[in-house]
């Protein structure tokens, strides 16, 4: 698991080597909210189509159960001129998550066009991940992980 410092996560955006998938965690909801924004504003360089270029899912309780299937139908919308489009997936609070959910949803990011297309960033909820032990982050990534390697990261 690659783990980034905010100043990590922010020369990646500088430098314009932004990876496929990103999980966004810790009790700093500020910090949280400005990597978002970077992120957001590193891919989408044209407010006019953002409409186009942006997915916004929730992953709270009662919209889990469809998130493998929202997060499929996001990924099938190519971008519109832009070279890529963000799909960010908030609230995501790891008890909630089975590991058949997990698998889906690394299934659906490695798609080869969804993989070339699209940038994919997990939110964590407040206290969510145990970043202690880390052993709720390692549960929650290793599918992105196995089959991504290095095209994911951890930004807390």
């Amino acid at each position: 698991m690659i783990r980034l410092s905010e100043k990590e996560f922010r020369n990646e955006i500088k430098n314009g080597t932004l990876r496929s998938v990103y999980l966004f965690i810790g009790n700093e909801e500020y910090l949280k909210q400005i990597s978002r924004k970077l992120l957001r504003e590193a891919i989408i360089d044209d407010e006019g189509f953002s409409s186009f270029n942006y997915s916004r899912l929730s992953a709270s309780d009662d919209l889990i159960a469809e998130l493998p299937a929202e997060l499929e139908s996001a990924l099938n919308v190519l971008p519109f001129m832009a070279d890529k489009r963000l799909v960010e997936v908030v609230d995501v609070d790891t008890p909630l998550f089975k590991d058949k959910s997990l698998d889906k949803m690394a299934e659906l990011i490695l798609n080869e066009n969804n993989f070339e297309t699209s940038v994919v960033c997990f939110v964590g909820a407040p206290d969510s991940f145990d970043l202690v032990t880390k052993k709720d982050i390692a549960a929650f990534w290793q599918p992105f992980e196995k089959k991504l390697g290095s095209a994911v990261a951890v930004v807390s």
